[in-house]
C-alpha cells in the first residue's frame, strides 16, 4: 500500500505577525480558561487543507499550486479585528481576521479549491473565511469572560491594522499528528510571480 501524509496548503507569515499575535495570546490569557494556544512558530494562514494524500500524488499539487502562484504577484496583507468561530458568544476557534489582502488570499482558495477539484480532491463545502488561528477552545471554564475579553480586543482595530506584512510565496506543508499536538514542516516552497 502506498505511503500517505496529511497535507495543507498555506500561507506563511512573518516572525513580527507572530510576536504581534503572540502579546493578543498573551491579553486573552488573563482570563482563567481552557485554551490550546497556537505556537507562534505554528502560525501559518490556511489556504486549503487536503488531509491524508498518497505521496504520487504530491508532484501534480505542487504544479497545480505553481500553475496558480505564477497568477499572482506578492501582496499586502494586514489584520483587521480577533474574533471566534462559530462566533463570538460561543466560542471554539479564537482568531485574527484578515484587512487588506483578503479579497485576494480568497480568489487564491478559489482557485486552488477548483484546481485541486480537476486532480480528485474534495471541494471545501463551507465557505472559505481568511483568518490566523490563535487558540481552540477546550472547555467552558471562563468562557462568558473569554467572551469579554475578545470583544475588547476587537475593538481597537486601528492597533490591529498595524500588523501587516507582504506575502510573497506560498507553502506546501506537511502535518504530522503527535501526542503533543501537531508537527508542521515545509514540503516545498513555490514564489508569488515578480
Amino acid at each position: 500500500m502506498e505511503e500517505s501524509i496529511r497535507i495543507f496548503i498555506a500561507l506563511p507569515i512573518n516572525d513580527e505577525l507572530k510576536n504581534r499575535l503572540k502579546q493578543i495570546q498573551e491579553d486573552l490569557r488573563l482570563v482563567n480558561t481552557d485554551v490550546k494556544w497556537t505556537v507562534p512558530e505554528r502560525m501559518h494562514l490556511t489556504l486549503k487543507f487536503i488531509g491524508n494524500t498518497r505521496v504520487s500524488q504530491i508532484d501534480g499539487i505542487c504544479k497545480a499550486v505553481s500553475e496558480i502562484a505564477s497568477s499572482f504577484s506578492p501582496f499586502f496583507i494586514s489584520l483587521s479585528s480577533v474574533g471566534a468561530f462559530p462566533n463570538v458568544n460561543c466560542p471554539q476557534i479564537i482568531w485574527a481576521g484578515i484587512d487588506e489582502g483578503k479579497e485576494i488570499i480568497c480568489e487564491m482558495n478559489h482557485q486552488m479549491e477548483n484546481r485541486l477539484a480537476i486532480l480528485g480532491f474534495k471541494k471545501e463545502t463551507k465557505k472559505f473565511s481568511p483568518h490566523l488561528t490563535i487558540g481552540m477552545v477546550r472547555g467552558r471554564k471562563g468562557i462568558a469572560e473569554l467572551t469579554k475579553k475578545i470583544v475588547t480586543i476587537e475593538t481597537p482595530v486601528e492597533r490591529l491594522r498595524k500588523m501587516s506584512m507582504t506575502v510573497s510565496d506560498i507553502h506546501i506543508m506537511k502535518s504530522q499528528l503527535t501526542p503533543q499536538g501537531a508537527i508542521h514542516s515545509v514540503l516545498g516552497t513555490i514564489a508569488l510571480k515578480a
